[in-house]
């Protein structure tokens, strides 16, 4: 009984978080229809949030606002929007006797709004939770220990739309063996996951310091990969080096002499460490030809190779949710002499890469377990190395670590969240371009069930995650609001631009019909994307 009423505590608070958050950003938006519409001289004699019928309401001067028993969106009447029969006392107050500017500004002040709150959402983030701290070396420092022998961690979200999310892996899981075979890094880890097809696959997870394993069946997908430029080589890093593995006949590496065991020393006079700078390269040259420095027995010759370009093809890959990342990086802040860390090794300015096979908790001491202690550290000048730190059960293992986060002032935090609404701006169009493209699957798209899902697992993440997810929900609102089909606030922008150009407005009826028809229309494609929400969700 206890568990049942913890239970339904939960839901209720998630329930109530996410509807005040969407009430939030709906709230908002209409505020910036009626408060434009204040401004310039337009009268409003409804302010709804919500739809369907009132739950209760007051009057507010020449206004009626009420909340309404659904809520999945709201609305601002005003005067003359949608009838030109306006009363004669009232005609001052219409829409339809502003001049074209204020009444473009009325529309557009309410995705303007939606900016607004997602900009200071944003901006509100860091300056509240910090940045993440910047260790003291380069990344590709540790890319070796990244491409090669690397805890994987569940980071950022796992999608509760796709099968792993379904069956309960979450946020910060450290990914221990696929099917029972160890994961030695984030590759191995998706090689493991595709090779394995559409059958059932277990997860060894560790959480909270305990294993539990957690059983899904990834789903077929069919997606087109991006062009891109290559020359035919498969590498990995080897020590400091990338010694290749192994490479494609008749391919541009092939041709210019690259063997398998060969070490790829530079590119273009660049020093190579990881594959990933080497495919970066590749792609930003395009068709471009590079000159290679090639280590074989010993000896160093130079090959010169023009990269083969290679359009997108549809493939199919098995989803699972999970978006593998390595564990968070911490550096240390102190040890405490003769404790079991300092007998281990550990120094202050060390970064530990890999806590015991674990992502770490937000803290900054740790206690031993019952097992010693294995960790992965890293200092500047020498290769990573793993360490084990024995101790007593339950005692003090005597390392302070630097805080995860770092305190930003006001100026910062505007920068940072700037750069964060630029980002989320262009990675919706993005989005929308990969689904044009199919370089992602349409099952990406999520409606109203969908996004319900996404919000509770981001409220379940924590405050922080929970904020973010809805300032992206603010900016895509006011970005979708901007298109200009019918029923949308980009529409009715497109009629009063008509209006200016031919010099008289577009019929009311007229434009009521074609809103109504977009209206229908965007009612259809969300009960279509409803039913796909619901047969992702319960597999029908």
């Amino acid at each position: 009984m206890e568990n049942f009423l913890l239970n339904a505590f939960d839901i209720g608070r998630l329930v109530i978080q996410i509807v005040v958050a969407f009430g939030i950003v709906i709230f908002l938006h209409e505020l910036g229809h009626f408060l434009m519409a204040k401004i310039v001289g337009v009268g409003a004699t409804e302010f709804a949030l919500g739809m369907g019928p009132a739950l209760f309401g007051f009057q507010w001067g020449e206004t009626y606002c009420k909340l309404c028993a659904f809520p999945i969106g709201g609305y601002v009447k005003l005067i003359g929007e949608e009838d030109d029969d306006v009363p004669v006392h009232l005609r001052h107050k219409s829409l339809r006797v502003k001049p074209t500017w204020a009444k473009i500004s009325v529309i557009f002040a309410g995705p303007f709004m939606n900016f607004v709150l997602a900009l200071i959402l944003l901006i509100g983030i860091p300056l509240i939770w910090g940045v993440s701290r910047t260790l003291p070396v380069e990344y590709s420092a540790l890319e070796p220990y990244i491409q090669k022998d690397s805890a994987v961690v569940a980071s950022y979200v796992v999608d509760p739309r796709k099968p792993a999310g379904d069956a309960g892996v979450k946020k910060d899981d450290t990914i221990v063996a696929v099917n029972g075979e160890p994961v030695r890094n984030v590759a191995h880890f998706e090689q493991l996951m595709q090779e394995n097809g559409g059958e059932s696959v277990t997860l060894t997870l560790k959480r909270d310091f305990k294993t539990l394993k957690k059983t899904f069946k990834p789903r077929k997908t069919r997606v087109r990969t991006p062009e891109q430029w290559l020359i035919g080589v498969m590498a990995a890093p080897d020590e400091r080096t990338l010694k290749v593995r192994k490479v494609t006949p008749d391919s541009p590496a092939d041709k210019a002499g690259i063997r398998a065991g060969d070490i790829l020393v530079s590119i273009d006079g660049e020093k190579l460490r990881h594959i990933g700078q080497l495919h970066a390269l590749i792609q930003k040259g395009e068709d471009k030809a590079h000159e290679f420095v090639v280590e074989r027995d010993g000896k160093t010759d130079k090959k010169t190779i023009t990269p083969a370009h290679q359009p997108g093809v549809m493939q199919t890959r098995w989803e699972h949710g999970i978006f593998p990342s390595i564990p968070t990086p911490r550096q240390v802040k102190s040890v405490t002499p003769e404790s079991p860390a300092a007998k281990a090794g550990l120094k202050a300015g060390d970064i530990i890469l890999d806590f015991d096979r674990q992502e770490y908790e937000k803290k900054n001491t740790y206690n031993a377990n019952e097992n010693p202690t294995r960790i992965t550290m890293y200092r500047r000048g020498e290769e990573p190395r793993k360490l084990e730190i024995a101790a007593t059960p339950g005692a003090d293992i005597g390392l302070t670590l630097y805080p995860v986060n770092r305190r930003v002032g006001l100026g910062e935090a505007v920068a940072l969240g700037v750069e964060s609404g630029g980002n989320l701006f262009t990675g919706f169009f993005k989005g929308i371009r990969q689904l044009v493209t199919r370089e992602v699957s349409t099952d990406e798209i999520a409606g109203p069930v969908g996004i319900m899902q996404y919000a509770s697992t981001f409220a379940r993440n924590g405050l922080r995650d929970f904020i973010s997810f809805f300032a992206f929900i603010s900016l895509c609102l006011a970005i979708i609001n901007l298109v200009p089909f019918p029923a949308l606030d980009g529409a009715h922008i497109v009629f009063f631009l008509w209006e200016g150009v031919t010099g008289r407005p577009l019929n009311a009826e007229r434009q009521n019909l074609i809103n109504y028809v977009g209206f229908c229309i965007l009612i259809g494609l969300i009960i279509i994307v409803t039913f796909r929400d619901l047969r992702l969700w319960i597999g029908f």
